[in-house]
């Protein structure tokens, strides 16, 4: 950028000569820890937003530039097209996002992969929105990650949840169904999913019951309706509606 600006106003003043050379010099520093820091992203995807981070001082340097070129108010305003930080900080976040989906699509235990992308999104998206980073992004940036977000939920309810609750439709072919009465497949089902998402960490306490109360609310009415179909059949002890919900109450822990 530095060389750029040279060429077009080969002779500056000495003050707006040495501010360009003091910009030219933190660029160059700046560019040179970027490089370090998405080098060590690849295997450590955790440094997210301390790499988005580095790029807050971009705002000041903006305002070092706007002197050495003196546009004085024709110039964009922050997160407009054409900013200084706009293009770059957006350009490092899709870079980062794209690591993440390479680790997030080896994880094969079905809706895991879409937990690790809710939880590092929504890291990400509340992050920047309680930061200067908010300004050095597109105004769409929140609203398309909010999106994506509610797509993870969604895609991790079908791959880890109606699985379960299709159970109670017969089974998924008339050969298991003939193996095993529709209500033993479901619990079966849904203790493996259980057992297994415990594990799972959402670290945030809002998102964690918001996951919860999504699932919750998708098995819950599922199971009522199947007793309510089926009169005839007892359930067993531990397994009425509301003791079926409790089990869920302790999902993502870690």
């Amino acid at each position: 950028m530095e060389r750029v600006f040279r060429l077009r106003h080969p002779e500056l003043p000495p003050a707006q000569a040495a501010s360009l050379g003091e910009l030219g010099g933190r660029e160059r520093r700046r560019d040179a820890e970027a490089s370090r820091t998405v080098a060590a992203l690849a295997s450590s995807p955790s440094k997210l937003l301390a790499a988005l981070d580095l790029y807050v001082p971009l705002s000041e340097n903006r305002v070092s530039l706007l002197f050495v070129l003196g546009d004085g108010d024709e110039s964009p305003a922050p997160g407009a097209e054409g900013d200084v930080g706009h293009g770059l900080v957006a350009e490092l976040v899709s870079c980062l996002e794209a690591t993440l989906e390479e680790d997030a699509a080896a994880l094969a235990f079905p809706g895991l992969r879409q937990v690790f992308m809710l939880n590092k999104t929504h890291a990400i998206t509340r992050h920047a929105a309680g930061s200067d980073l908010r300004h050095l992004l597109p105004a769409e940036w929140l609203r398309v990650r909010e999106e994506r977000i509610e797509g993870y939920i969604k895609g991790y309810m079908d791959a880890s949840w109606a699985p379960v609750v299709s159970r109670l439709d017969g089974g998924r072919t008339k050969q298991q169904a003939r193996r095993r009465s529709p209500l033993s497949a479901f619990y079966a089902a849904f203790e493996n999913a259980c057992s297994a998402q415990r594990s799972w960490k959402v670290s945030d306490p809002a998102l964690r019951e918001a996951l919860r109360q999504a699932v919750s609310e998708y098995v819950g009415p599922a199971y009522r309706r199947y007793l309510e179909d089926h009169p005839e059949v007892e359930t067993a002890p531990g397994r009425t509606a509301e003791e079926l919900e409790q089990q869920l109450s302790g999902l993502f822990e870690g």
